[in-house]
């Protein structure tokens, strides 16, 4: 065939030789192949770049993709740790106030509790102590010696005058019928000072039942509080 190309396409067209046109057709007909397969061949490469594209422009979606969602992340990461770190400082100050009230509930109780024993002494002594000591009948010496000594023990959380203090032992030694006025107003003083004291801290406690409860509601609510910070 390409041996024959220059004696079939030389002559013109309408004088060729039957198998010069036939030499040019089939000339025609390969080049005309020819043509296609480099059209299809273009057409694959075509297809295969606009693929590349596509694939790119997902890979590129995909990536802007990905750093979005781990920027989000990151974002949420943050701001868990934020809370986190804001839910431990919540349950430490619930814990401190928690501390904080139980201390002065403890310390506010054992006040009362203290002034229910030296009441509970006082009056004991008061009635058991003093009242011997007033009292004629029975009278004896050496026990008076014996509930004086405990009245001195007792009589020293008074805060009582140090001259009224120096004059007991004597007064209470003394029978009653036989004391003088001087006397009598240590022993009248002695009872006074026991009588005021219990009322002083009977009214202590009186006053501090409701500081009581007070305390023993703070307590609840800030264990209330730690269990919600919790």
């Amino acid at each position: 065939l390409e041996a024959g190309v220059p004696g079939c396409l030389g002559p013109p067209a309408n004088e060729r030789h039957q198998l010069q046109s036939s030499l040019v057709q089939w000339i025609g007909e390969t080049i005309e192949n020819v043509q296609a397969r480099l059209c299809q061949v273009v057409d694959d490469e075509a297809a295969k770049v606009a693929e590349a594209e596509r694939a790119f422009k997902e890979a590129e979606e995909a990536v802007s993709f990905a750093a979005t969602n781990l920027e989000a992340k990151d974002r949420d990461v943050a701001a868990s740790k934020t809370a986190s770190n804001e839910a431990a400082q919540a349950v430490n100050s619930a814990k401190a106030g928690l501390n904080d009230a139980q201390v002065a509930q403890k310390k506010g109780d054992a006040s009362l509790a203290e002034a229910g024993k030296l009441i509970e002494e006082y009056s004991g002594a008061l009635k058991d102590r003093v009242c011997y000591l007033k009292e004629e009948n029975g009278f004896d010496a050496n026990s008076a010696k014996t509930h004086t000594n405990e009245v001195m023990r007792i009589s020293k959380k008074l805060d009582l005058d140090d001259s009224l203090l120096t004059a007991l032992p004597s007064a209470c030694a003394t029978m009653p019928s036989k004391r003088g006025s001087f006397d009598k107003m240590v022993i009248s003083e002695l009872e006074s000072s026991f009588q005021t004291r219990i009322a002083a801290l009977t009214e202590e406690i009186n006053t501090g039942t409701a500081a009581t409860a007070n305390r023993a509601a703070a307590v609840t609510a800030n264990e209330q509080v730690v269990q919600a910070a919790e």
